[in-house]
């Protein structure tokens, strides 16, 4: 008798310290012995996603729902790799799905109304990021993407104050940063954007919107 919950512990330890490899071939033995597992095929679709071998992934994690098809986190990270694909209805009618089985799911609140705003839906996008911020008011990345979603709308001040809550909920945040430096900009303050700009590049050097914008500010002042 196999023991697959010792194996399963195992391989995520490996999978969470980032041995993709490794944890990948112990869900594999798993479903060697028992392809009806639903937690290791959906594991094993999360590490194909990781890889970014987008098909591989939605078919392993379609085949864990088939096996638990009320299980939402499994169709929050289906809507994770379709959204990473650009599939954007495929993706909202994932995280649809995650919150018909979780109705108090933040992440998927939130990555929804990522999908929505991709979809040039900020009233939607909004409610759900919201939602997302009453579930779970310490969500810097919700902050993030509503402020995002006020960027799109020209709500520059409720931008600008949006990434703020997000970097003082997480000061690592580069893309906060980044995306404060764009409300910045268009608002007309050079100096404040560059800053952020530059933060971003500080804390990653290869942020590539980061670099760029600078460079157009660096130019434009010249």
């Amino acid at each position: 008798m196999h023991d697959h919950n010792s194996q399963l512990a195992n391989a995520l330890q490996l999978h969470q310290a980032g041995d993709l490899a490794a944890a990948a071939r112990i869900y594999e033995s798993i479903l060697d012995s028992d392809p009806n597992h639903a937690d290791a095929r959906h594991f094993l679709g999360v590490v194909f996603y990781q890889r970014g071998q987008i098909q591989p992934a939605i078919d392993n994690i379609q085949q864990a729902i088939s096996l638990q098809p009320s299980n939402a986190t499994y169709y929050h990270n289906l809507g994770e790799v379709y959204l990473s694909a650009v599939e954007l209805p495929a993706a909202e009618n994932a995280y649809r799905q995650a919150i018909q089985f979780r109705p108090n799911y933040p992440e998927a609140h939130n990555h929804l109304g990522v999908a929505l705003k991709e979809q040039n839906r900020p009233h939607d996008a909004s409610k759900h990021i919201d939602h997302a911020l009453e579930l779970r008011p310490d969500y810097a990345e919700a902050y993030n993407n509503l402020g995002n979603v006020r960027q799109d709308q020209q709500r520059l001040d409720d931008a600008v104050e949006c990434y703020q809550k997000a970097l003082k909920l997480n000061p690592n945040f580069t893309d906060a940063y980044n995306n404060l430096g764009r409300a910045l900009l268009d608002q007309g303050d050079f100096q404040a954007a560059t800053n952020n700009y530059l933060q971003a590049i500080a804390m990653n050097p290869q942020h590539v919107k980061a670099y760029f914008s600078y460079l157009f500010i660096a130019f434009a002042v010249i």
